[in-house]
């Protein structure tokens, strides 16, 4: 009479637990890798659009004159229309958005009106950047 053999036995079982568990290690090791990847990359995008975003602001600064800046330094404003404001999470040029999820935005002329430093902050990472102001012939950029 032959003896029927039905299950597995304790070696079958381990060896198909040990194998399983390297193959869900590899898989997560890999998600891993990728996920740190991507939070380096997101980060260094994130710089990348807070300095471009920041080198317009100075480039469109720059161009304008009889500059004034808003007493709580929130505002940039010009005699031509110009405004470039901060609104507590987005900056608006002219009313339009032009830059979202800014956590801080501050803009400061010197004492002698011709230097604007701007310091511009997002996701905890702060820019700053500075320009001198053109002045128009008989004017000067004053600090309102």
């Amino acid at each position: 009479m032959m003896k029927r053999n039905e299950g597995f036995t304790l070696i079958e079982l381990i060896l198909s637990i040990s194998i399983g568990t390297l193959i869900t290690g590899a898989v997560l090791s890999v998600l891993l890798f990728g996920m740190r990847v991507n939070l380096k990359t997101t980060a260094n995008v994130q710089q990348v659009n807070a300095t471009n975003m920041l080198t317009q602001i100075v480039q469109s600064v720059a161009e304008e004159q009889e500059i004034t800046v808003s007493y709580d330094h929130r505002t940039i404003e010009n005699a031509q229309g110009f405004k470039l404001s901060f609104n507590g999470t987005s900056i608006l040029l002219n009313g339009s958005v032009f830059m979202e999820d800014v956590s801080d935005f501050k803009a400061e002329l010197s004492d002698d009106k011709k230097l604007l430093t701007i310091t511009l902050k997002v996701n905890d990472k702060e820019y700053i950047a500075k320009t001198y102001c053109r002045l128009n012939q008989g004017g000067t950029a004053d600090e309102s």
